[in-house]
């Protein structure tokens, strides 16, 4: 019994804890470059750039728009990585 509410109050912890790191804010990651854009086609391209004007938190936000061409008969993709 004391085994099994030592692992508990140690999994709480460990969830608390970690639980409160901020990942990534979206602030600068476009000026940081820190995405790759892959794109199959001439006519598929993706735009991303830092937007200070449409912010929730922060300084800015992440601005991605894609457009996507008919490469095959199916469709063709964009990948933000």
């Amino acid at each position: 019994m004391q085994n099994f509410l030592l692992v508990i109050l140690t999994m709480i912890f460990v969830s608390f804890s970690m639980g409160q790191i901020v990942l990534d804010n979206f602030d600068s990651s476009a000026v940081k470059s820190i995405y790759e854009l892959s794109t199959e086609g001439g006519d598929s391209y993706m735009d991303i750039y830092d937007d200070p004007a449409d912010k929730v938190e922060g300084t800015a936000s992440l601005y991605v728009h894609g457009v996507i061409g008919e490469h095959h008969p199916w469709g063709s993709y964009a990948q933000l990585i």
